[in-house]
């Protein structure tokens, strides 16, 4: 912890005073930026992370099956292979191999299984990994509002927005890994990519790179957030000072140099989500990565996809047009409060320039990135960088939306004289009318709305994890597919017969989770039977090969598909030991 509040004071000292360049307007509204309060900001990011982390203590979250997989990875780096998984080799799977896994970031399973290392289970590392997070991502958008509108009111309301959010409660009740990592991750890239082209060039070339790898780390997702970041960074300097500074250079040389050197020990080592290219020109696509950046930061899309997901194929993502549809709506309210916000300071006025350079370079990589093809899933969440930061400039514009300044009364005055029936000015009074009281309270109860769901999401969680039915108290973990019989009996194999057993977990339903619960050096196999349907595996172990299956997985029938994939079992020797809620195939 001493560690950690050090580090976010290194870069709150380097955030906290503005640079030589940047003067404020004088208004009487508006305080210094060391007159601003913290402590009100503080108390709301401990109360939130105290809350939420210290229920999640006592009701772990569950693991996402993307999450498992970094887990499997973090089993092989302590038994040896650095960043990959050891599997069975295809061939004869009495050997093992291993494959480097380049799909996720490390960070996602670096952070807590180095917590874990301290002694203390899976799902405590997890959640402290997830409230250290949110706190650090509390504490980044607050100097965020100090560096750029330092009131105390707005810093406030941030802090409350963000932090009961429900993308920002559901880190507590799924542990997503590389989600939460980048939302801790990206206040303080915006912050390091506004810094950087002030810089000298040697100064900026390294805080370029850091910011690059602390993104990496995070999440894959997080170099696209970090080059966006700089990216604006240096076109707001050239719109306001017409110059390239030796910090632009330094910088974009430093971040080419840190891209390469990812690229070459890690990117580049396997397959990644970009691939496989299949190019088309996917419009739905292309305006799914237009619109979500503006909604994403109310978690919009996490609203929509609990009325409408689980009930009726309505929000297909591959054909997310009635989704679009309702997307709509809100996203035109936040589009019209950051486009037609009149900032009152040089600074806002770069964070509002700031924020919409941001926002295109994201939405045009993610649109080059579907027409590319590969696998990524039209889902806000990759959006989430952007469209907080639209959030924060949302609430700005609600929040000076109502205060008067000698800017607004002077138009206002302007207003009242002129003549009514001169000619219409469309973009003047679309701007008027998002001035008025009921846009900001509109914009205002969606926050509420959308904080009290976060809320409800999260005590949901609670309620349904509270008989204990679903937790594993060795890993202190929430299953999904979970049976205590079940995993007594698999455990209790292994230690009869140690690495010489097999346990095949498939990826359905999902029960590969299942992994974090058996001991580190058990050999494991996780199945995905509908990526490769074709694929087999061949040779016998010394010892038995355990199936781990939920039952209703045999009710799909996809059971004996899964048992054919290992040609030298015979189909009709399998047992079967059933439980209540999981049935172990072993021979």
């Amino acid at each position: 912890m001493k560690k950690t509040s050090l580090h976010l004071g290194l870069w709150a000292r380097l955030f906290v005073f503005p640079t030589s360049g940047d003067t404020r307007t004088a208004t009487g509204t508006l305080p210094h930026p060391q007159t601003l309060k913290r402590m009100p900001a503080l108390i709301a990011a401990l109360a939130i992370c105290g809350m939420l982390g210290g229920i999640s203590l006592l009701f772990p979250p569950f693991i996402h099956p993307d999450s498992t997989q970094g887990f499997l990875v973090w089993r092989g780096t302590l038994l040896g292979t650095t960043n990959s998984i050891i599997t069975p080799d295809p061939a004869t799977i009495a050997q093992d191999t291993a494959y480097f896994l380049a799909w996720y970031s490390p960070g996602q399973y670096l952070i807590p299984g180095a917590i874990s290392l301290l002694g203390v289970p899976l799902g405590i590392a997890m959640t402290l990994t997830v409230t250290l997070s949110m706190l650090a991502s509390l504490s980044g958008w607050f100097m965020v509002v100090r560096k750029f509108a330092p009131r105390t009111s707005l810093a406030v309301l941030v802090t409350l927005f963000i932090g009961s959010f429900p993308y920002s409660t559901a880190a507590f009740g799924i542990y997503h890994g590389g989600e939460i990592l980048l939302q801790a991750a990206t206040p303080w890239l915006i912050l390091t990519a506004c810094r950087v082209p002030e810089m000298n060039a040697v100064s900026a070339g390294l805080m370029a790179a850091a910011a690059v790898f602390l993104a990496f780390l995070a999440k894959l997702t997080g170099l696209i957030v970090v080059a966006a970041a700089l990216m604006a960074a240096n076109l707001v300097v050239l719109s306001f000072g017409r110059r390239i500074t030796h910090g632009m250079l330094g910088g974009a040389l430093g971040a080419l140099a840190a891209l390469a050197i990812l690229y070459v020990t890690f990117l580049s080592m396997e397959s990644t989500p970009v691939s496989h290219a299949s190019w088309s020109l996917p419009f739905k696509s292309i305006a799914f990565a237009a619109l979500a950046p503006w909604v994403a930061g109310i978690s919009w899309g996490n609203l929509m996809s609990s009325i409408f997901l689980a009930a009726t194929p309505l929000f297909d993502y591959h054909s997310p047009i009635p989704y679009l549809l309702l997307t709509i709506p809100p996203a035109l309210l936040v589009i019209g409060l950051v486009l037609f916000w009149r900032p009152q300071t040089i600074t806002e006025k770069k964070l509002k320039l700031f924020s919409l350079w941001f926002y295109g370079v994201v939405a045009t990589v993610f649109s080059l990135m579907y027409v590319h093809g590969g696998v990524i899933s039209l889902e806000q969440r990759h959006f989430r960088s952007a469209g907080t930061l639209l959030f924060v400039c949302a609430l700005m514009s609600a929040l000076a939306a109502g205060i008067p300044s000698g800017e607004n009364q002077t138009e206002g005055s302007a207003l009242n004289g002129r003549n009514l029936r001169s000619s219409f000015d469309p973009v003047g009074s679309i701007g008027l009318i998002l001035s008025t009281r009921w846009t900001r309270g509109l914009f205002l109860v969606l926050c509420v709305v959308m904080t009290l769901f976060g809320l409800a999401s999260f005590s949901h969680h609670v309620w349904t994890t509270a008989n204990g039915r679903s937790l594993d108290r060795t890993s202190w973990t929430n299953q999904w597919m979970f049976d205590p019989a079940a995993v007594d009996f698999a455990r209790d194999a292994y230690a009869q017969e140690g690495r010489d057993a097999l346990f095949v977990l498939p990826w359905v339903l999902p029960s590969n989770e299942l992994a974090v619960t058996l001991p580190i050096d058990a050999r494991i196999l996780s199945l995905y039977l509908k990526r490769d349907p074709d694929f087999r595996y061949s040779g016998r172990v010394p010892g038995h090969i355990f199936v781990l299956m939920p039952n209703t997985t045999l009710a799909m029938s996809e059971g004996p598909a899964l048992l054919s994939i290992f040609t030298d079992y015979a189909p009709d020797a399998w047992k079967r030991k059933t439980f209540a809620n999981m049935s172990v195939f072993f021979q």
